[in-house]
């Protein structure tokens, strides 16, 4: 019975307890008055440039509470309220106005951003801003929200192309015969087509230059693709793209924040289809694609693209692909590449002129070479080949981090590829001085680039490179990529060597 008693007011003492202590719980203290500050991440979020119609990437802030109470926001709003160009997800919160928002003590909740500019009566960037107001204990503290927009030419979709160009069962295309002035091309006359340079051009999809048109895209336009986004020159097709020295056309990923710059893969890439023909590149740049430019072709004695002034930058598979191509590049430069810097496979007809390939990718270690030439391909355990007429590098580096960066290969039974490297500097363990391919080479000496990581192949005092190329083909080349002048003893590669204190024209980065 006696211990009947104890349980039974143990029991009470429990349940007295319970309450007493979910009645602290219910009245839990917020820290209060004027003198609570929250802490954050950043008193200005910035956006780079965004294209009208086209949302931005989420950015995020966190809000500290350094207190050692809860912190209760009456609200979290924006100043812009729902007129504002941006939108705001508090903690999960997608409110216009989020509220009774509490911030534990010692605690912080994310703010997440994202913009979306509207079109301006501007062909210039513009700034649009705003501020993330946060409301507590009778006082404000704001968070400052910048981000330039950018009007735009759109080019979108119109069609679906039933075949796997790249990887996908339907491909989305527009033509660009089929676009007006108001969408950035101007019809010089029946089969000449030129893209206005005023504003930027955001392509989304893959956007065909059909057979018998040829579009001149000139000196200071700059194409924005988005992701698998492509330009397609097809059959009998053909492309001039004709930059300045000082304001060269740029073909890139739609996204322009910090993370991306560098970023590969961003879109597809230029494809030159088999059957295009003369088509032209001086004074451009290529970035951040899948692979920059690729050639296709079964008609040698047509020229698929001539280069000149070109740089390929950071793709994620490669930098050129040749496919029973011809091609001509002199001054080009291609760099950081997934696999490759040059493919050259399935034959056709090859001249490099002081060019640089230099693959010193950091993605992903590839077992890849810089330059790979090989007059075939295997295909479902079918090997295809077709002769390579003709691979001529002339003051030409060839450079990376692997010890091997030229890889040549040829099918059993099949003749000899013909290549030539003259006056070249090259990293290789596969060939060697005594090749009589090779003439007047420099074989494994440092071209001490400036700065691989940032893309700058300009070398340096003391490259083995100075004064190693054939002078015979600067009458031919007078000046480099950056517009220096070649005159004698001149350097191996794309850029002269130019001692500091006499460049007069800067490298476009």
């Amino acid at each position: 019975m006696q211990n009947f008693k104890f349980l039974f007011y143990l029991l009470i003492f429990i349940f007295f307890s319970s309450c007493i202590f979910n009645s602290c719980i219910d009245e839990e203290s917020f820290a209060e008055g004027s003198a609570v500050n929250l802490k954050f991440s950043t008193d200005t979020l910035s956006f780079d440039t965004v294209f009208t119609q086209m949302g931005s990437i989420t950015k995020q802030v966190l809000v500290y509470n350094n207190e050692s109470n809860t912190v209760k926001l009456n609200s979290v709003r924006l100043g812009g309220g729902v007129q504002s160009f941006f939108r705001l997800n508090v903690d999960g919160d997608t409110s216009i106005i989020a509220k009774d928002v509490e911030i534990g003590a010692k605690d912080s909740i994310y703010i997440f951003v994202k913009v979306t500019v509207n079109p301006a009566n501007t062909n210039n960037p513009f700034l649009v801003s705003d501020s993330i107001i946060l409301n507590f204990n009778n006082k404000y503290q704001t968070i400052q929200l910048r981000a330039y927009g950018q009007n735009a030419y759109y080019h979108l979709p119109t069609d679906t192309l039933q075949a796997n160009l790249t990887g996908t069962q339907t491909t989305p295309i527009s033509f660009a015969h089929n676009d007006s002035s108001n969408r950035g091309v101007e019809h010089l006359s029946a089969s000449l087509l030129t893209l206005k340079s005023d504003k930027p051009h955001i392509i989304v999809g893959t956007y065909v230059v059909d057979s018998a048109y040829e579009l001149v895209i000139e000196s200071g336009t700059k194409l924005h693709f988005a992701n698998n986004g492509m330009l397609l020159v097809y059959t009998d097709g053909c492309i001039k793209v004709q930059g300045g020295q000082n304001d060269p056309v740029l073909f890139q990923g739609i996204r322009k924040d910090s993370y991306y710059p560098k970023t590969p893969g961003q879109w597809y890439g230029i494809w030159l289809w088999k059957g295009s023909k003369e088509n032209e590149f001086e004074n451009c740049i290529i970035r951040n694609a899948t692979v920059g430019l690729q050639a296709d072709s079964n008609i040698v004695s047509h020229l698929n693209a001539k280069l000149k002034n070109v740089r390929i930058e950071n793709m994620s598979t490669a930098g050129i692909v040749a496919q029973t191509a011809s091609i001509e590049a002199e001054n080009t430069i291609v760099s950081n590449c997934g696999k490759y810097c040059l493919y050259l496979v399935l034959g056709g007809k090859y001249k490099f002129t002081y060019c640089t390939f230099a693959n010193y990718w950091s993605e992903q270690p590839s077992s890849n070479a810089a330059v790979c030439i090989t007059n075939y391909r295997k295909i479902d355990s079918v090997i295809l080949w077709s002769p390579i007429e003709q691979a001529d590098f002339i003051n030409t580096i060839i450079y990376g981090s692997k010890q091997n960066e030229i890889q040549i290969e040829k099918a059993d039974g099949t003749p000899d590829i013909p290549y030539i490297f003259h006056h070249c500097l090259l990293k290789t363990t596969a060939l060697t001085s005594q090749n009589t391919s090779l003439s007047g080479c420099k074989l494994n000496e440092e071209p001490l680039f400036a700065d691989v990581i940032e893309n700058d192949l300009s070398v340096t005092l003391g490259s083995a490179a100075i004064g190693g190329a054939d002078d015979f083909y600067s009458v031919l080349v007078p000046n480099d990529i950056n517009g220096n002048p070649r005159t004698t003893q001149t350097t191996i590669g794309a850029i002269e060597y130019i001692p500091s204190n006499k460049r007069a024209i800067k490298s476009h980065r």
